[in-house]
């Protein structure tokens, strides 16, 4: 683990144990940098490390929800998590999340992007390990990286085109995929099924790419598909705003995409657009 890495995973505990989970607003203006620009589900939004002490100070409680880290990979200046909510209040709406840090050169947050999974649709599986800390050993890729970053490349560009072609050598069959609100398993025929109906649900669609990195074999990326709102698709039986912004966590099993985490904003989001 480098420096920076390790640094930047210090903060992130600090600010998840000390400030959300004990009270310890008082400590933003030492874990945030002078601007926070968060992301979420909503929108977009900056703010002070004093404004947002304030609006954590506000949400404390007696026996305050925790967070526990499932995953934590880090790369340079990211750091991204797969969470689940411990003591959680009976009628909170989720069960957990994915989020993605940006820190500066002080080690200090400036940026988060993040997303929740409902509590309809449960905990994260359980893969009945302690949290795993996935951490960058160096600053080039690996030679198992520069496969897992080959095969996302190679993935994407066949969405963008909806070419299904040659995913038995891109994904494992099937897929374990986990969702904000469900959790499946998807064969490559079904797979297949979906990237040829993007073309006619999403027409003209061009995609965003906010964030991504490759870490050992995790692969994290902010995304997102934008498309033209006069000939949008139907979802849910209303026309779906554009855009629609994601986060994802990919595993890969010996360069292929062996297993999918997934949250997602609501659709008519922008985490481009200037922030209120």
């Amino acid at each position: 683990m480098g420096i920076q890495e390790e640094r930047n995973i210090a903060t992130l505990l600090r600010w998840n144990h000390d400030v959300w989970g004990s009270g310890g607003a008082a400590l933003a203006p030492q874990l945030l940098a002078p601007t926070y620009l968060r992301h979420d589900p909503r929108g977009v939004r900056a703010w002070t490390p004093e404004e947002y002490g304030a609006v954590v100070a506000s949400r404390q409680q007696a026996g305050a929800a925790l967070v526990r880290h499932d995953e934590i990979i880090a790369r340079g200046n990211y750091v991204a998590i797969r969470w689940t909510g411990i003591n959680a209040p009976a009628d909170s709406p989720f069960a957990g999340g994915l989020q993605v840090y940006q820190f500066d050169d002080e080690a200090r947050i400036c940026a988060m992007w993040g997303g929740t999974r409902s509590r309809q649709a449960g905990l994260w599986p359980d893969d009945a390990e302690p949290g795993r800390w996935i951490i960058a050993s160096a600053g080039e890729l690996t030679a198992e990286e520069q496969r897992n970053e080959r095969t996302r490349r190679i993935h994407l560009e066949r969405r963008l085109v909806s070419d299904p072609s040659g995913l038995d050598e891109l994904l494992v069959d099937p897929l374990p995929s986990h969702t904000p609100v469900a959790d499946r398993r998807e064969s490559i025929a079904e797979f297949a099924e979906r990237i040829r109906g993007e073309s006619t649900r999403y027409p003209a669609k061009q995609f965003v790419d906010h964030v991504h990195f490759v870490v050992g074999d995790r692969s994290v990326e902010v995304w997102g598909w934008r498309w033209d709102d006069t000939d949008a698709p139907v979802y849910n039986g209303a026309p779906l705003k554009s855009p629609w912004e994601f986060i994802e966590i990919w595993r890969y099993d010996r360069g292929r995409i062996a297993e999918r985490w997934q949250v997602a904003a609501e659709p008519g989001v922008d985490w481009t657009a200037a922030p209120a």
